[in-house]
């Protein structure tokens, strides 16, 4: 069938071989689909490479459709990985993981240097999603790092074309025509945000949740190792070129996501998918910041039982085996408990804030019938407000497993939930 490009019009034939490839996926009783369609693309490759090769003239639409068709090869291989179960540490899953993303890459600078640029931006965001998916099973910390710095370095490539198609779109017309419209570039760039800014806030997840762990350990040690640990790190240590990137971008990588999260927000406009999807983006770095900036757990450290009414007045109270209180340890577990206590105060602060624009997102959600938008909102709510409200915490509860457990399609319970 695709020899018959030769006589035809490329584009029709691509489209064809690309419809073909689809349906064979769809198949769902066909446990092989995915292998066939595979093959389908690799000999469409093949053959519209012999006709690139054979008409020079029209090397423009070739390189599209070739790229196009490479992206898809790429996109099909990494479902044959990650849907057969297997084991991404291993080398040799690794290693085609590592081949499709080499065809992503290919894809995407070929569509970006011939000048389609929209066309780019799936293939962009798959690209870094699969690099995420391989930093979440990975093992070695250097290289999840290294998979996260990858998926963000092409997502910020992905924002940085998509704002300068925008910007293109913007000088064709006056802004007060546009200003009441939404474009359909302009929603694509606002997608690119909050890709962005997922990846940001997961690479922000991990890097508190080192952190922590870093803090526990020190709780754990002793003073003299303490002391030893303080030594060496008087002398200077060497990063590799990763690390150091990697501790250079999670300096301010919660406020970055922030930042992304708003901007699409401010291009969403009357599109309420975009406002759910924003909104529920900003409850949970909102979240996150108030995980990262809490004291240890409830269970290990309790404000109650702390006697902070001696923290006001220390000056007029002796412990109870006749301490003086301006002891030194009674000075230094005033400034530990004084510390915690701000810390507290502003974990409480961020817990507010994400309450309420989650609670934002989940009616835009409920309204519009957004179920898996809806679900993930309201297992934040129940994260955020389970220690301090569990009456409101089962409520969404029962509601994140009421929209997990329905059709994305339906409406069934949206009308009264909302």
């Amino acid at each position: 069938m695709i020899q018959s490009a030769y006589d035809g019009d490329e584009m029709f034939w691509y489209k064809t071989s690309m419809l073909m490839v689809e349906a064979t996926l769809k198949d769902y009783e066909n446990r092989k689909g995915q292998r066939i369609a595979r093959g389908i693309l690799v000999h469409s490759i093949n053959e519209f490479q012999r006709i690139a090769d054979e008409r020079p003239n029209r090397t423009s639409v070739s390189v599209f459709i070739l790229a196009m068709l490479e992206a898809k090869l790429a996109s099909v291989q990494t479902q044959v990985i990650l849907s057969g179960g297997k084991d991404i540490n291993d080398p040799k899953v690794m290693t085609k993981l590592l081949a499709a993303c080499e065809k992503f890459e290919s894809s995407t600078e070929k569509l970006i240097k011939l000048g389609y640029k929209r066309e780019a931006f799936p293939v962009m965001r798959e690209h870094a999603m699969v690099l995420c998916n391989m930093a979440r099973h990975s093992i070695e910390k250097e290289i999840i790092h290294t998979y996260y710095l990858q998926s963000l370095m092409v997502l910020r490539e992905g924002v940085n074309v998509a704002e300068e198609t925008f910007r293109d779109t913007l000088t064709l017309t006056s802004l007060q025509e546009v200003r009441n419209m939404s474009l359909p570039v302009q929603r694509e760039l606002a997608d690119m945000y909050i890709k962005c800014g997922d990846v940001m806030l997961e690479m922000f997840q991990v890097h508190a949740k080192e952190t922590r762990a870093q803090q526990l350990e020190d709780l754990r040690k002793g003073s003299v190792v303490k002391m030893v640990e303080d030594f060496i790190r008087t002398t200077p240590k060497f990063y590799s070129h990763m690390e150091k990137e990697w501790l250079d971008v999670t300096k301010v990588i919660g406020e970055d996501a922030l930042l992304k999260y708003v901007s699409a927000h401010n291009l969403s406009g009357h599109i309420p998918k975009l406002r759910a999807r924003t909104l529920c983006g900003v409850g949970k770095c909102l979240h996150a910041f108030a995980v990262y900036a809490s004291p240890d757990p409830p269970t290990q450290w309790m404000v109650h039982e702390m006697e902070l009414s001696r923290i006001e007045h220390p000056e007029d109270q002796k412990s109870e085996n006749g301490e003086d209180p301006e002891s030194n340890q009674f000075l230094r577990y005033t400034k530990q408990i004084k510390k915690i206590k701000k810390h507290d105060d502003i974990c409480h602060h961020y817990l507010a804030q994400a309450s309420e624009v989650l609670v934002q997102g989940l009616n835009v959600a409920l309204q519009n019938h957004y179920s898996d938008i809806a679900g993930s909102i309201s297992l934040e709510l129940v994260e955020c407000c389970g220690q301090y409200d569990p009456q409101s915490a089962s409520l969404f509860l029962a509601l994140h497993q009421v929209n997990k457990q329905s059709d994305p399609t339906s409406v069934l319970f949206g009308e009264d939930l909302a």
